[in-house]
């Protein structure tokens, strides 16, 4: 499928998958801040769940998009085998497993149970190997464990600033792109959600001094207002700011 405009925010009833062949553009959910996306990329679709993603303005990416519902795939839901947090991978070579997606869907007509059966199976399949993949990429070798030092170190001196990616990846002799997908390997999370993570937890030092508004940890960290920053708090600490310190004070 070629795709020029932007697909706006909606909910399904029914599970998702899309892959971009070719292109690039952003993807986002209700879980999941807005992350680039290209060539090589799949991201899940969940019920209930909205979404919205598309290509870059004034561009266009190619996908395959795939689409499953029933008890099957909400058993595949609880076991953990559809990626929710983050619903976004990166995959190592996009032609290859171009044709493991285009496979899924049967050709045979009429449609019977026994094509459903075999479709089932192929989408079962597919979705294995796309865990096998994600759990080989996850341990860190030592040079793996050196390079997110030195991104954490970086990251470390511009809590309080709004993040330049390209820059940070430049200091570390990459493309964006390269970084990008290193970063949600060697992480496991996309760079956006690791710098909140960080500025959340330099929130935590900052809440325990009285003196501390929220209004000035937001201003302080980079966050728009602390609105935002209460809401990106509770998400993360499953608490908001106040709740935290109040428990943080009893604890004391």
């Amino acid at each position: 499928m070629h795709k020029t405009e932007t697909q706006s925010r909606r909910e399904l009833d029914y599970f998702g998958m899309v892959f971009v062949t070719s292109g690039r553009g952003w993807f986002e959910d209700a879980r999941t801040p807005r992350e680039p996306v290209s060539a090589g990329d799949l991201f899940f679709l969940y019920p209930g769940v909205w979404h919205s993603y598309g290509p870059d303005a004034g561009g266009c990416w190619d996908e395959i998009f795939l689409v499953f519902s029933g008890e099957i795939p909400r058993a595949w839901q609880r076991a953990g085998w559809l990626p929710e947090r983050p619903p976004l991978l990166s995959l190592d070579d996009a032609a290859a497993w171009a044709r493991k997606i285009e496979a899924v869907p049967g050709k045979r007509m009429p449609w019977d149970a026994k094509s459903c059966c075999e479709e089932i199976c192929r989408l079962q399949q597919l979705l294995s190997e796309v865990l096998a993949f994600r759990e080989s990429s996850q341990p860190r070798q030592e040079g793996d464990r050196r390079w997110a030092g030195e991104v954490d170190r970086l990251l470390e001196k511009q809590l309080r600033q709004p993040p330049d990616w390209d820059a940070l990846a430049a200091r570390l002799g990459m493309g964006y792109e390269a970084f990008r997908k290193r970063f949600s390997r060697v992480f496991g999370v996309p760079p956006v959600k690791h710098l909140t993570r960080l500025r959340i937890n330099r929130c935590c030092d900052m809440l325990a001094h009285p003196s501390a508004s929220n209004r000035m940890v937001a201003e302080t960290l980079g966050f728009c207002d602390e609105y935002y920053f209460s809401r990106c708090f509770k998400r993360m600490v499953g608490m908001t700011p106040r709740e935290f310190r109040r428990q943080m004070w009893r604890m004391d």
